[in-house]
């Protein structure tokens, strides 16, 4: 009686379960279609572990939007994909720039063609956000020659040049001609930056005069200038190839050596410098006429495409990714916000890792280390300093960078003057400039 009750009950509930079918899949449709979130796309050639994290949390707490990151590594000419698609007006919401040689993106081909937000502007129009809240001189160096920022990094690293006080002197900062006339003075210095081969010293030099020699925003570059001689005429002493894998000390302890370029993330890490040279160290940063010539390195920088439909949300995602509390927690090197940036800096023994090292070796298996000791209070305000001082951003683009590679070889052969080779390499730097402003 029991299962016959069930039977009919089971029944009738099918019966009426068919004949409103329609309308729950119609219901079901409206219903998905209310809570479906929006999709905002952000680009990347290269993304680490903090954004991934921050777009993780955005997408977990947000009930609106979900971030779907497109990695442009996989196809075989990552630009041509994302100029198609930014012409075509399908382009992503925001950009992840990567970073180093092997990345083809360059921020400013796209600022200067129109594609970028000016972010002053978004900061300017947002009362919770405090412009204060970022490392001036950073912003101030990303800024375009029109005043224009198209992008923020999360966090970043300083490139210096430093040589033994006992070489250079005390005081910061010099001309082209103190370089060459210390290089005259020192005839045995053969590697004057070390065992780097030309191509790579070409990189840094360019790197490090990126904003100086290339303006994007006129459309214009400036390779038969000056400057760019020097840096050839810096350059040409490393056209031998390097066949030998030397230990820096010992470049340093033979002369052959006189000013180290290095990298710092961490406050600790600057005791390489007095480890290498064995002596007080100057920070004298790139010979340059204008600055002291050290130089900021940007990581997990974000743009914003102005043709997005969800500008607003995508402001409040990249200003999500510069809070003290994201920076604290992300940061793997130093962070852009002011307030994390002292934090990190001025207690750097609680942030950095113990006993962390750094090794060098050499062809045949010899090897040098410098194992880091928790900074002083001194290491600390003197990286403060140093950060505070920095007025560039060392930027590479691949292919210009191609270009002068093919054409310098001219000059260290003595095939062209420098001035030959450097007319050859305006005319075509300035029409790849050209057809990427169409």
């Amino acid at each position: 009686m029991r299962k016959t009750a069930i039977a009919v009950f089971m029944a009738s509930f099918a019966l009426l379960w068919i004949s409103s079918c329609s309308g729950l899949v119609e219901y079901d449709k409206y219903t998905d279609q209310e809570i479906q979130k929006k999709t905002i796309r952000l680009a990347c050639y290269y993304l680490d572990s903090y954004i991934t994290r921050m777009v993780y949390d955005f997408n977990r707490l947000n009930d609106e939007y979900v971030i779907e990151i497109v990695d442009y590594c996989k196809y075989d000419d990552v630009v041509m994909k994302l100029n198609t698609e930014v012409l075509a007006g399908n382009g992503p919401d925001m950009f992840a720039w990567g970073m180093g040689r092997l990345n083809p993106l360059d921020t400013n081909i796209y600022s200067a063609a129109g594609v970028l937000v000016d972010l002053h502007r978004l900061m300017g129009n947002d009362p919770d956000f405090d412009c204060g809240t970022l490392l001036p001189n950073l912003i101030a160096a990303l800024e375009t020659s029109n005043g224009a920022l198209y992008e923020i990094p999360t966090e970043f690293i300083v490139q210096l040049f430093a040589s033994s006080t006992d070489v250079v002197g005390e005081e910061p900062g010099w001309t082209f001609d103190e370089y060459f006339a210390l290089i005259d003075k020192y005839p045995h210095a053969t590697l004057p930056f070390g065992a780097i081969n030309w191509q790579s010293f070409f990189g840094l030099c360019i790197g490090n005069n990126y904003a100086t020699l290339i303006n994007w925003e006129m459309g214009e570059c400036y390779f038969e200038s000056e400057l760019f001689i020097r840096l050839l005429e810096m350059v040409s002493i490393y056209d031998t190839p390097i066949t030998e894998s030397i230990l820096p000390i010992k470049l340093v302890q033979e002369g052959r050596q006189l000013i180290s370029s290095n990298a710092i993330g961490g406050v600790s890490s600057i005791q390489k410098f007095p480890a290498l040279f064995g002596s007080e160290v100057n920070y004298i940063g790139f010979p340059t006429e204008k600055g002291i010539g050290n130089s900021f390195v940007i990581r997990n920088s974000v743009s914003i495409n102005s043709n997005s439909e969800h500008i607003d949300e995508c402001w409040r995602f990249l200003k999500s990714l510069v809070t003290y509390e994201a920076q604290i927690e992300n940061a793997q090197v130093f962070p852009i916000n002011n307030e994390a940036l002292r934090e990190r800096v001025f207690n750097a023994p609680l942030y950095e890792e113990e006993g962390a090292s750094i090794t060098y070796k050499d062809g045949e298996g010899d090897t040098w280390s410098v194992v880091f000791k928790d900074a002083t209070h001194e290491e600390s305000a003197l990286v403060f300093e140093l950060i505070s001082s920095c007025d560039r951003v060392h930027r590479e683009n691949w292919y210009i960078q191609k270009i002068i590679e093919e054409e310098a070889p001219a000059f260290f052969s003595g095939i062209k003057s420098a001035y030959e080779v450097a007319h050859v390499i305006q005319n075509k730097v300035q029409l790849f400039i050209s057809e990427q402003s169409r």
